[in-house]
């Protein structure tokens, strides 16, 4: 039985490992990743102005016609993001109370809420551009899109542990004292 026990906790530290590596690996090779975001922002501008999209750079132009290039860099991605979710999760998958199956649920929706929150924050930038010009860069970019980042991350860290410990088995520890500690 503590045989089996332990086999069970070497897979369930394999499984997080895995997923935190998928995760690292995603973020340092993050090319077809931010191309993808990028695609999806000029996607969503285009409902609102010209742009266009080019590998990982989305364009917009302004009112007064000005093109301007935009890159998703590795900083700037929500696959970085992706990281704290993935060590919260490969924890959470190494306790032996918690479903693996709602541990990765809780991982998906944790990305779903960065990744939705990461284009808003792109989309708030191509349009600042193009309704206030260049001036209006650093306020969208660097004050509110890291506001946007800090809140997104943290709201996806609370679900992703909120949805992953929902299905957690809820028992403790029980000692018998005629048989020394039982774990159930």
């Amino acid at each position: 039985m503590d045989q089996e026990r332990g086999r069970v906790g070497y897979r369930r530290l394999l499984a997080g490992c895995i997923l935190l590596l998928a995760v690292l690996l995603c973020s340092w090779w993050s090319l077809p990743y931010r191309t993808i975001e990028a695609a999806i922002t000029s996607q969503l501008l285009a409902f609102v102005t010209t742009s266009t999209d080019y590998s990982d750079h989305f364009g917009v132009s302004n009112a007064l016609g000005t093109w301007q290039w935009f890159r998703v860099t590795t900083e700037c991605t929500s696959a970085v993001l992706l990281v704290p979710i993935a060590i919260a999760t490969a924890w959470l998958v190494s306790q032996r109370r918690v479903r693996i199956d709602r541990a990765l649920l809780g991982f998906g929706v944790g990305w779903a809420i960065v990744a939705t929150a990461s284009t808003f924050r792109l989309f708030a930038i191509g349009l600042n551009y193009h309704l206030y010009g260049m001036p209006s860069f650093w306020i969208t970019h660097n004050l509110v899109g890291s506001l946007i980042t800090l809140a997104s991350t943290i709201f996806a860290l609370f679900v992703q542990v909120r949805i992953t410990t929902s299905g957690a088995d809820k028992r403790g520890r029980s000692f018998e004292p005629a048989t020394g500690a039982v774990l159930r």
